[in-house]
């Protein structure tokens, strides 16, 4: 319920700013009240919105907060750097590599968000086949990943490593499929949702970029249809109607040739597309 999602937290936002203009000391609980709810919106977007919107969202999301609260001590600092990293998130979900790639690099004094930093600009190098750069930057990755901070865990949710393991993860699979090293990629990318998987659950979730769906689309590229149906369909049970996974499983059932299958799905793909505003299906792995 995406769309629903989101339209329940501009209302949620607007309530907040309602409040705040007649008791002013709400801004005190703006970390539950007002970076929450943008996070959340932003979360819902990236699943069930274009990126025109989800964008908007994810800016609004790393305004509503001083950039000096990434110097708090962990736990805490290290989870507003996972929220200031939201459009980083949003922009590889949509693959605006270039953007990634000429944005400003994260002091190292923010060891969780520096991370991810050079995590996003080795997705967008290898996706622009600088592959060399790519493993420089996934080398960082695994080198920072224990860093003191990163093992600090704001209970009862996940230490900042959980999420970071992920990603490195994902980076290494991306690289092997840009290598067309499609069982490399697929061995890396199952490692992944193993990890992701494990993640206590926190709304919204401590990460936003679901494995299952990198993991799909390399199936397809190497011709396991079937395994890709699988795949596609767990990930609709984990993130239900999302469209991303809804257009895999329809690429799925079509190359299996099961048609009948896939004409449902395509059809539930194209209400879901519709509800939220959306002509085509941005796909970006």
């Amino acid at each position: 319920m995406y769309e629903e999602c989101t339209k329940v937290n501009e209302l949620s936002l607007q309530g907040y700013h309602d409040y705040l203009s007649v008791y002013p000391d709400v801004a005190a609980n703006a970390p539950l009240y007002l970076i929450h709810n943008l996070h959340m919106q932003t979360a819902c977007a990236m699943l069930g919105k274009g990126y025109t919107y989800s964008a908007r969202a994810a800016e609004d999301c790393r305004a509503s907060f001083d950039a000096s609260f990434m110097s708090l001590p962990a736990p805490f600092g290290s989870v507003i750097q996972y929220v200031y990293m939201t459009p980083v998130f949003n922009n590889i979900r949509f693959g605006k590599w270039k953007q990634i790639l000429k944005s400003a690099p994260i002091p190292a004094d923010y060891v969780y968000a520096n991370l991810l930093d050079h995590w996003a600009k080795g997705i967008a190098a290898a996706k622009t086949n600088k592959l060399a750069a790519a493993k420089s930057e996934l080398q960082f990755v695994q080198e920072n990943m224990n860093q003191v901070d990163m093992l600090v865990v704001m209970e009862p949710f996940n230490a900042p490593v959980s999420g970071a393991k992920i990603a490195e993860k994902i980076l290494v699979g991306i690289i092997a499929e840009q290598e067309n090293d499609l069982p490399a990629a697929i061995l890396a990318f199952t490692e992944a949702v193993k990890l992701e998987d494990a993640l206590i659950y926190n709304e919204p979730k401590d990460w936003l970029l679901a494995a299952r769906q990198y993991l799909g689309n390399a199936l397809l590229k190497a011709g396991l249809f079937s395994k890709a149906t699988t795949v596609f369909k767990a990930d609709l049970k984990e993130n239900p109607n999302n469209h991303w996974a809804l257009q895999g499983l329809f690429e799925s059932l079509q190359k299996q040739q099961q048609n009948a299958a896939a004409s449902i799905v395509k059809i539930l793909l194209r209400k879901t597309l519709a509800e939220e505003g959306l002509k085509n299906m941005p796909v970006v792995f």
